[in-house]
């Protein structure tokens, strides 16, 4: 996973995409990254990084990757309350880490992209519905 690279490196990493469609496209510098990457239909380091959490988070929850990767994430769960937290899904939002290490693990980032993802997307019947809704 790339959240332990540090910024001057996924700088490098994302400079790297934008020349390359640069070259690919024979375009020259002064084009933006984004026109670059919509004429291509590539997304963008960021957007293909959350894509990936995204699809091993709905893989986890389905009960589609080994039983030890379920550890990573939990639910939010609440029998007392009806709240949207519980009934849209949602992974259960603990405490933000302080350090960054621990921000860099696999379950933060998972819970900011799940939860940010639309009802209907994360009810898909499958993986590959899943993909194309994403």
């Amino acid at each position: 996973m790339w959240a332990n690279v540090s910024n001057s490196e996924l700088s490098k990493v994302k400079n790297i995409q934008k020349r390359a469609a640069i070259i690919i496209l024979k375009r020259s510098n002064g084009n933006s990254a984004v026109s670059l990457f919509n004429e291509l239909t590539w997304l963008s380091f960021d957007d293909r990084l959350n894509y990936h959490i995204g699809v091993m988070t709905y893989k986890i929850i389905n009960g589609q990757t080994p039983k030890y990767m379920g550890n990573l994430i939990s639910m939010s769960q609440n029998t007392s309350y009806n709240l949207r937290s519980s009934t849209n899904h949602n992974l259960a939002i603990l405490k933000c880490p302080k350090t960054n290490c621990l921000q860099n693990t696999f379950g933060y980032p998972s819970r900011m992209v799940w939860n940010g993802i639309p009802l209907n997307i994360k009810k898909s019947p499958s993986i590959n519905v899943f993909k194309v809704q994403f």
